[in-house]
C-alpha cells in the first residue's frame, strides 16, 4: 500500500495528507543529493574550501529562482488551465 494508493481511497485527501508527505519525500532526496554533492566537492582535492561548500546551496538557490521564473512563465499561460 503506497501513498498514492492512499490517495486513491481518500484517506486525509481533504487536509492534504498524501500531498504533504510527497511533497517531504521529494524535499528529502534534494536534501541527500546535495549533502552528497557538497561531501563529494569538498573530497575532491586543491581549491578554496569555502568556494566548494557554497556550491551547493548556490545550486540549491538558482535552482529555485529558475522553478520560481518558469512557474511564473507557465502560469501566465492558458496551457494548464483546465
Amino acid at each position: 500500500v503506497g501513498m498514492f494508493d492512499l490517495h486513491n481511497r481518500g484517506y486525509g485527501v481533504a487536509k492534504g495528507i498524501p500531498s504533504i508527505v510527497v511533497a517531504a519525500a521529494s524535499m528529502d532526496d534534494v536534501v541527500a543529493m546535495l549533502g552528497f554533492s557538497v561531501c563529494i566537492g569538498l573530497a575532491g582535492g586543491a581549491g578554496n574550501i569555502y568556494q566548494k561548500a557554497l556550491t551547493g546551496p548556490a545550486a540549491v538557490v538558482a535552482g529555485a529562482l529558475y522553478g520560481c521564473a518558469a512557474g511564473a512563465l507557465l502560469g501566465a499561460t492558458k496551457l494548464w488551465d483546465a
